[in-house]
Order: C-alpha cells, then structure tokens, then sequence
C-alpha cells in the first residue's frame, strides 16, 4: 500500500506466458516484504486462470523457470483501490527472467475521497485465454428525475493512471467508456441525488452478467460491473497456387505473433486441397512467412502482416494484408466465414506463387508477362484471401 498500512484483503493477480494465455500451475512461495522471511512453508501454484493473491506487504516468488523464459504480469482491479504502480492497468509486460530475482512492485492506494461516484469494471474469465486490453465497454449514467431516470451529460470523469488522470465526459446520451480492470471516478455529481449506472451490450465476446445498479450519493457509491470472457476463437485456412490456378504442394510456412518473428505459432506445408493452418487463433497482428517454397517456384521475400480485427459492438471479422483492408465480397479474394459465439469464426486465404521466370504486374489487368530466364529482376508476390478466384489480380 501506498501509506505503508496493512489490512487483511487480498489482492488478485493474473500471470501470463509469452503468448499471453493464462499460466497455470506456477508455483510460487510468499515472503514478508518487510522482514524478507518466508510467510509459511506452503508451495502455493497459480490456478487454473493464472491467478495468485497476495495481502498487503506479501511478495511471490516463483519457483523452477528457466532463465529467458517471457511473461506478463498484471493486477485485477479491485474496487475502492487505485493502482499506483504500475502505472498501466496492463502490469508489467514482455518481462525476461534472468538469473537474478527480479522485484515487480505493486502499489495501491485506498480510494478516500468524498462525495464521488466510481464505476469499475471486471472481467471473469475460464478460459486461458485472456481478454484484450483494448476493449472498451460503454455504460450509460443516468440520474433520477421524479419516476423517469434522465441521461447525465457531459459528466466530467476520470482515469486514474498511477500518479496521472486522464479527463473525460459522458456524450449526450449520458455515455462512457473504460476499458477492462479499469475504474471511472465522477467527482461532481449532485450529492442526495439518485444515480443509475448500466452497461451496454458492445461486445459478442463479452456477456454482462451485471443488472443495472442504482443508489443514493451519499458521500461515495462504488458500482462494479463483470463480463464473462467468452473467446470468439478463429481458424485460418490456406491455399497455395499458382498463376494458372494449379494448386501447390510441399509450400512451407510458419506464422509468427510478432514482427521480429521470434515467436512462431504454427507451421503449415501445402497440399492439394486447401488446409487448416492454425485453429483457435485470436483477433490480432500476425505475420506469415514461406520457409520453403514448391520446386520451381520463388520464395516469397519478406513476411506477410495480417490483421485480423473484431469490429467493436457487432463482432464483424475484418482483415488487413500488409496495411490494406480486403473486400468482404464474392468478387474479391478474401472470405470470412463467421459463426455463433462458442463457434471458430473461418477465414480462408490464398497465397500465390510465381515461377522464376514469371514477373506478375501490379495493377491493371494483372496478367502475368513472360520476361524471359536470362532477365532476373524483382518478383511482386502477394497474399490474397479469396472465397473464389477473380480474374483480375491486384
């Protein structure tokens, strides 16, 4: 705590690997910050989600990972309390474990303040999967007015950040955002005035499992709202062919999370049907990269970013290849399956290959102009993600 002070609540944690999935079963002893001495002799582990829990003035230390090994570790808010340190609400982040302990410091500090009203959200989460930092969720802050309850507008309200808050004001519609493991303060409402607070429904991946709460201002009111995490999860199917349309065998790939392509997720080799690449895949940035390509054949130079987004309130999976958004249509070669939540959404891409003596044109008719073998110049290869095949290639 900030004041030094010592209580008997417990604090939640969530401890993630390097590809930011849940880390269950890590073990871990608890210490005394203050003395340095063990708390007792139990080996605890984290459960099933990632999570531990520490008191005031309690360390973890985890036992038995090797040095190198990357991880992420982050508090979950806990309502009436403002982290200080950290101060991102997303913790402690690409962490490296070295041969020396490293202290990740927590700090919190008990909300005292009068006369505010505070709005925090929660994620409930089973699976291993975490949520994204990103998600924001809208609520509705609506004050009462006889029988009716009437929208609050430009309400000023805050984001704590560590020692910083960033300023905000509700729309017209009494509306507001904050995103997960996140709290809102609005310090000028009206005292002995009646609020109501609901959350909308924004996110397909996101159940709200609270009703709409109300209260009296009376000095302080904390209204806390948890979703249930329900990944929306998607597979990535691939195909492999050529100018003429001829399929492609012995093609290998391997799709990384990060640009440095450090981190590889799954390898693929190209059949003669289209194939499953990876299953279970996550809205995000990735980056696909041909190893090996069919004899004959060059290999595609560089790595192919594919974004892959969930649009906020509908769900609607959008793509992006190498920056450009790819059409939703019949006509164009990209398309998505999309299917209910519980379900893998599906997209399903084509990859080109051209042979070594082949220069496709970009633009235009995107017919292909034999050069000739003698002539070596630059090949302009492209990802395309295509439900049927057009004629004319970008």
């Amino acid at each position: 705590m900030s004041d030094k002070s010592t209580s008997e609540e417990t604090f939640t944690f969530l401890l993630m690997d390097h590809m930011k999935k849940a880390w269950s079963n890590a073990k871990y002893v608890l210490y005394d910050s203050v003395s340095g001495k063990r708390v007792d002799d139990v080996t605890y582990t984290t459960d099933e989600n990632g999570h531990f829990t520490l008191k005031a003035n309690e360390t973890a230390m985890f036992l038995g990972i090797a040095p190198g090994t990357l991880y992420d570790v982050q508090e979950i808010v806990k309502p009436g309390y403002i982290q200080k340190t950290p101060v991102s609400n997303e913790g402690y982040e690409n962490k490296v474990v070295g041969d020396n302990v490293e202290i990740l410091p927590f700090v919190n500090e008990k909300m005292k303040e009068e006369g505010i009203l505070s709005v925090t959200k929660l994620i409930e989460n089973k699976t291993d999967e975490i949520p994204m930092d990103d998600i924001k969720f809208t609520f509705v802050l609506s004050r009462k007015n006889g029988d009716v309850y009437e929208a609050v507008k430009n309400a000023n309200y805050v984001i704590a950040l560590g020692d910083s808050e960033s300023t905000y004001k509700t729309n017209e519609a009494g509306e507001f955002q904050i995103k997960g493991n996140q709290t809102a303060l609005f310090r000028e409402l009206k005292q002995k005035e009646t609020y109501k607070v609901e959350e909308k429904q924004t996110n397909v991946e996101y159940k709200i499992l609270t009703n709409p709460q109300e209260e009296q201002l009376d000095k302080k009111i904390q209204f806390s709202f948890t979703n249930a995490y329900t990944p929306k999860e998607i597979a990535v199917y691939l195909k492999k062919i050529n100018r003429d349309k001829e399929t492609l065998e012995g093609a290998e790939f391997t799709l990384y999370s990060d640009a440095e392509m450090k981190n590889a997720i799954a390898s693929y080799t190209s059949e003669k049907a289209e194939g499953l690449l990876i299953e279970k895949l996550r809205a995000g940035t990735y980056y696909l990269k041909e190893t090996k390509s069919p004899k004959g054949y060059r290999l595609l130079e560089g790595a192919i970013k594919i974004e892959i987004i969930r649009e906020e309130g509908t769900g609607k999976l959008l793509v992006k290849v190498n920056g450009k958004t790819a059409e939703q249509s019949e006509d164009e070669q990209i398309y998505v399956i999309t299917k209910d939540v519980g379900e893998s959404d599906e997209v399903h891409m084509i990859v080109y290959n051209d042979k070594n003596f082949w220069i496709p044109i970009t633009g235009g008719t995107g017919i292909a102009v034999f050069i000739g073998i003698a002539i070596i110049g630059c090949v302009g290869v492209l990802l395309v993600l295509k439900k049927r095949m057009r004629k004319t290639h970008i």
